[in-house]
């Protein structure tokens, strides 16, 4: 693996750049607002048959970050040049991107042009991605950064000169980083295959279990709707979704209970801005509470996502867009419903629309494999196993792409740390 001490080069180099600040910025440097030294503006939408009946070659880029965030290709263009664009909604808000050329964008994508001669267009991308997704309204489960907010972001606006030397630094310095993870992402996608593979071996039925040692109890899978084995619960279960809205308030400072989203869930809680409840709301929100190890399923947007609930040590609660599930032995479920059985079933379900969802009544009519409870239990431990190999950030891989990401911020950190001018 590329020597990953070099990644700390950055330390050597900070001290040459406060030198270089304190000699041309004595009392600090200027710092502005967003919209007193850009232009911000929105894309518009695009549906799926527009896309389809004008394919070309300039990208559309939308809200995913998948693929450098390109939606597709069509035959016109709206921007020519260099811009940054932010994604504004969804999971992914606040990630900014640098972009060149001819390309269009989406309505749930921002622009940011006529970037004013006293900022370097490289230099305010780094310093939006350290900050931008800061600024991100967390509430009712879909995330947002919209243009009123964005435009408030104060940049701080050293010499031109020293703007374009941390940027040099940093362009290598994200290189670098980048070669990193892709090797360890290289592994994680062997051992991810791996995983699927036993996956499916071990979730198929098997005819072949006359062989030595397998009992009648786990060769005989029986197979039963999921409103028949488990409980099903959604998070209006409580009242309208008026009411919710009514009777719930939600902050991004620690409160009573944690409100857990779908985005908290795919982030493993390590890149987002949690959001929490009083302990009013949660005693509303009786039908929607966690105690840790649940099935959750994702049923508006992303349909499918399925995770496991971690059992943390404060009060949970489930946010909207999600569909509890609790059976007789989760773990099994769950790796049922990540595999492509579990995929399929779902996607037969999901109504076809701009905004992908399913309900709970035809989630309900789903027919899964009932194993006996040994089996469930044996194929639950083999692939939790795996599962920690590849999907827990507090163990293999996945552990050491999260340090990776983590030093590469504090040493960009460390770079982008200015005082302000004193007034």
């Amino acid at each position: 693996m590329t020597n990953q001490i070099s990644l700390s080069g950055a330390s050597d180099v900070r001290p040459k750049l406060s030198a270089l600040i304190k000699d041309m910025c004595p009392n600090g440097v200027d710092w502005k607002q967003l919209d007193e030294v850009a232009t911000l503006s929105r894309g518009k939408v695009y549906s799926k048959e527009y896309l389809r009946d004008n394919a070309g070659e300039y990208p559309v880029y939308s809200s995913q970050t998948a693929n450098n965030g390109e939606l597709g290709r069509i035959n016109t263009y709206d921007y020519d040049g260099r811009f940054l664009t932010w994604t504004t909604d969804g999971a992914y808000a606040g990630t900014v991107f640098r972009r060149e050329g001819k390309f269009s964008i989406t309505n749930v994508c921002g622009l940011i042009s006529k970037v004013d001669k006293s900022l370097s267009i490289d230099f305010l991308y780094y310093w939006l991605n350290k900050v931008a997704k800061r600024y991100v309204y967390q509430g009712m489960g879909n995330p947002k950064l919209m243009s009123n907010v964005m435009e408030t972001i104060e940049i701080p606006i050293p010499p031109i000169e020293i703007q374009k030397k941390i940027v040099e630094f940093l362009d290598k310095f994200s290189a670098l980083a980048a070669e990193l993870q892709a090797e360890l992402q290289a592994e994680l996608q062997m051992r991810r295959k791996q995983y699927e593979y036993y996956r499916t071996h071990l979730l198929t039925p098997h005819s072949d279990c006359n062989s030595a040692g397998d009992s009648t109890d786990d060769c005989n899978w029986e197979w039963k709707t999921l409103g028949e084995i488990c409980e099903v619960q959604d998070y209006v279960a409580n009242g309208s979704f008026g009411d919710i809205k009514k009777n719930v308030k939600y902050y991004n400072e620690p409160n009573y209970a944690l409100l857990v989203r779908i985005t908290d869930l795919t982030n493993k809680f390590q890149n987002s801005q949690k959001v929490y409840i009083d302990e009013h709301a949660y005693n509303y929100m009786t039908k929607s509470r966690l105690d840790g190890d649940e099935i959750i399923i994702s049923n508006v947007g992303s349909c499918g996502a399925t995770f496991l609930c971690p059992k943390l040590d404060i009060p949970m609660s489930l946010a909207p867009n999600a569909i509890l599930v609790r059976t007789p032995n989760n773990h099994f479920y769950y790796h049922w419903f990540c595999s492509k059985f579990g995929q399929d079933a779902i996607n037969k379900i999901v109504a076809k629309s701009a905004m992908p969802k399913f309900n709970k009544t035809e989630f309900r009519k789903i027919l899964l494999p009932v194993p006996s409870a040994k089996e469930q239990a044996r194929i639950a431990d083999i692939l939790d196993k795996f599962a920690v190999l590849t999907t827990d950030f507090s163990n293999g891989i996945p552990a050491e792409q999260a340090a990776q990401q983590k030093r590469y911020e504090y040493y960009r950190d460390l770079l982008l740390t200015f005082d302000r001018k004193e007034v």
